[in-house]
């Protein structure tokens, strides 16, 4: 469970995912042994 305070402007989804039309996402992958990456993907036109 993920607890935020609530002062803090945070806007964090969970539960269930959150209905949008998206263009554009940020995915971020951490592996084993301090690797990390991060990419950003598009929907195709």
């Amino acid at each position: 469970a993920v607890r935020v305070a609530d002062d803090c402007p945070v806007d964090l989804v969970t539960g269930a995912p959150r209905p949008a039309r998206l263009r554009h996402a940020l995915v971020l992958a951490r592996g084993r042994g301090g690797f990390n990456a991060a990419t950003v993907v598009r929907a195709a036109l």
